[in-house]
């Protein structure tokens, strides 16, 4: 049975430094052979690019079809080529690479294509989304095909179509983006539609807009020939290339994934074992710190402060150790599963965070991989 710890291992007053391991992820069914998922910082170097598989449908050849959305606070991403047929793929973070299939829900009755969408953020469960096929949107709720408001008209004009939908958290407006790169934004629960056009130039057939979640600043667009830029600096993102060249990108999405960083003794994801469960959103009262050590005496370490950079290797210890003791604030465990609540009520977002565990028994004591989130909202 899980046990949980009686008290909240962090609080506001114990939480310091900031850094920024979120990334801004695409979807590119093309660019198989395992690197459909793509993600690039929308902060620092750190974690700059990233790709993995996914189980997805083979690609229509028109580059405005396609979308992909992140449910951050669930911990799962949806994805879609845009054909009525292959329907919207859901699966876990953690299933990302894996090969494992995903849950595969419909497209809206009435929608002969999909060229936009993002999770609702008023549904908690993530299961609303707001979808568009380029000349309207619809709120739709994906497990039961329902469609919960709309489909009402897109803010297009002349033979434009909407491309993208994102979500700004720190104005609460829902934003769009069509193939001419012109942007309109309104408050997610309604209202007129704001006019915005690219500060800089941008390359053309737009296929995707998002922000990053851990600081308030403009959208980045994604485009069809393997550019994300952020469409009022010029800033371009390190976005790697697909195998073939240039990653055919649809869709654009933030993520809030927590990133491993290695540093087992025993190899990638060995006991013991350390993951975020219920997300970590700022702000978030169930988020908890899981931790699994079956036979021994164990410690878990959070380093409030981290400097992501090469571990320490100490003598008599079995693995690289990740957290500066400095900054780390430890609490021993009993051997078996372990829950400990993590306070981030009244944390703002772009706090990082380090977790390690080590397990301590008759064979020395033996570190685990270390995990880097960092708070969004």
């Amino acid at each position: 049975m899980t046990r949980f710890a009686p008290r909240v291992l962090l609080t506001t007053l114990t939480i310091a430094a900031a850094t920024t391991a979120q990334q801004l992820a695409t979807f590119d069914p093309a660019a198989t052979p395992n690197q459909e998922y793509a993600a690039a910082a929308c902060g620092a170097a750190f974690g700059a690019t990233a790709v993995d598989d996914l189980v997805s449908p083979a690609p229509a050849t028109d580059w405005w079809l396609g979308a992909t959305t992140a449910d951050n606070d669930n911990q799962r991403l949806y994805y879609t080529t845009g054909k009525p047929t292959h329907g919207i793929q859901r699966i876990a973070f953690a299933d990302i690479g894996t090969g494992a299939a995903p849950i595969v829900l419909p497209l809206p009755v009435g929608f002969n294509q999909v060229t936009g969408m993002v999770v609702d953020p008023t549904d908690t469960t993530g299961d609303t989304l707001f979808v568009t096929d380029g000349y309207v949107i619809a709120q739709y709720h994906a497990p039961s095909a329902t469609i919960v408001a709309g489909p009402f008209p897109a803010p297009v004009s002349g033979n434009d179509l909407l491309t993208g939908l994102g979500y700004n958290p720190f104005s609460g407006r829902l934003w769009t983006i069509d193939s001419s790169s012109t942007m309109h934004s309104r408050f997610v629960t309604g209202g007129a539609w704001w006019l915005q056009t690219p500060a800089v130039a941008v390359p053309v057939r737009p296929t995707g807009i998002s922000f990053c979640k851990i600081s308030g600043g403009p959208p980045f667009a994604s485009y069809w020939n393997g550019t994300v830029i952020n469409v009022v600096t010029g800033t371009v993102m390190p976005f790697p290339p697909a195998p073939a060249g240039i990653r055919h990108h649809r869709g654009l999405t933030f993520i809030g994934k927590e990133v491993n960083l290695g540093g087992s003794a025993g190899g990638p994801e060995q006991i013991p074992w350390v993951h975020l469960e219920n997300g970590f959103r700022a702000g978030n009262a169930t988020t908890q710190v899981a931790v699994e050590n079956p036979t021994a005496l164990g410690v878990i370490g959070v380093d409030i402060a981290p400097v992501l950079g090469a571990g320490i290797t100490i003598p008599g210890i079995g693995g690289t150790l990740l957290l500066k003791p400095a900054t780390t604030i430890s609490l021993v465990l009993g051997p078996g599963s372990n829950a400990i609540p993590l306070g981030l009520v009244g944390v703002p977002p772009g706090i990082g965070m380090t977790f390690q565990a080590a397990s301590l028994d008759a064979g020395g004591l033996n570190l685990g991989d270390a995990v880097h989130i960092t708070t969004h909202l």
